[in-house]
């Protein structure tokens, strides 16, 4: 497992990143421009391989459901069949990569990983 700080400032990064992409390719496609595709996806996805190894998160997908899925947290709760659950059923908070750490711990524990 890796530290809250240095899994948190990643996710962080990674979504700073994301937007600058996104704004990047608006500003190709409002100026027609022919070359419309700036992509950070190899940085990502080797980011995110590491993610899921270092927090024993292979089987579950939980970080990639957290950025992809809840927008880095932003859409926890916006649609009740997108809110992440656990076995029994309750809801898990995702709100932020704090607590996305903080699960992740509690399942690798609960695993015996860690």
């Amino acid at each position: 497992m890796i530290s809250k700080k240095l899994f948190c400032n990643t996710l962080g990064r990674m979504e700073v990143l994301q937007r600058a992409e996104d704004q990047v390719n608006l500003v190709f496609e409002e100026n027609a421009i022919d070359f419309n595709m700036f992509s950070f996806d190899d940085v990502f996805v080797l980011l995110l391989e590491v993610l899921t190894a270092t927090m024993y998160d292979e089987d579950s997908g939980w970080i990639t459901y957290f950025i992809f899925d809840l927008n880095y947290g932003k859409e926890y709760g916006n649609n009740i069949y997108l809110t992440p659950r656990n076995e029994s059923g309750e809801f898990i908070p995702m709100h932020n990569s704090e607590e996305l750490y903080q699960y992740l711990v509690e399942k690798a524990t609960d695993n015996g990983f860690i």
